[in-house]
């Protein structure tokens, strides 16, 4: 699950570079990203990455409520 999240997290930043047309940076897999003031476009997806991770969120939290929660029902049954 957790995979799946780090997955979708970068695909959605990757998709809003591409839709704005920001360069990447041309880094290499698994280096730091710098994140430096680029404009009103890097505030944009700024401001629609904390959007896309809050609703990523909350599947995450059901994921996770259901494997602690149920368990423990079903030994009281």
């Amino acid at each position: 699950m957790l995979a799946w999240v780090h997955q979708a997290i970068a695909a959605e930043r990757e998709f809003l570079e591409s839709l704005f047309g920001l360069k990447s940076d041309m880094r290499m897999v698994g280096s730091v990203r710098k994140f430096d003031a680029k404009g009103e476009e890097e505030e944009w997806i700024r401001e629609l990455m904390d959007l896309s991770v809050g609703k990523l969120c909350v599947p995450l939290k059901v994921y996770l409520l259901v494997g602690v929660v149920l368990p423990d029902s079903y030994i009281l049954w």
